[in-house]
């Protein structure tokens, strides 16, 4: 399971009078999304948050303590790029808010960003994976040689 970055409320909360056209799903006359649209943003959440998870995995120990501003924004920046919309209007928006929110993954994962969090233990520069192969039969016998 996924950690959950951000709630369908936090969408409403950045996107408000839009959230009809970033879900695809009308709202009632109070402004709540029916089941079916609440249940596809969740979805799309979490699958944002697993996208984050694997970014950070190397660097951090999950579930972070906390979710920081930043990655709140991520998860929803992502989520909401990833639901179908029944137009492409607002499509351009949400793509290149979510290639942003990628690009900012990436550069976690990489190490050119921190979040200002205590880093996993034992990771290393590079990824957090140490490799280690024994040195082969073939090797040792052609040390003998003068090559």
């Amino acid at each position: 399971m996924s950690t959950v970055y951000a709630a369908a409320a936090d969408v409403a909360a950045r996107y408000g009078g839009t959230l009809f056209a970033v879900t695809g799903f009308a709202p009632d006359d109070d402004g709540n999304l029916p089941p079916e649209g609440i249940s596809a943003l969740e979805n799309a959440l979490e699958h944002a948050g697993s996208e984050i998870d694997m970014a950070l995995r190397a660097r951090y120990r999950l579930p972070l303590p906390s979710v920081p501003p930043v990655l709140a924004r991520v998860a929803i920046d992502i989520a909401v790029a990833d639901l179908p919309r029944n137009g492409t209007g607002e499509a351009d928006l949400y793509e290149r808010r979510a290639k942003a929110a990628r690009a900012l993954l990436a550069s976690l994962a990489a190490g050119d960003t921190t979040l200002d969090l205590p880093e996993a233990s034992g990771t290393a520069a590079g990824g957090g994976v140490a490799f280690y192969a024994p040195e082969s039969a073939m090797a040792a016998k052609m040390k003998d040689f003068d090559l």
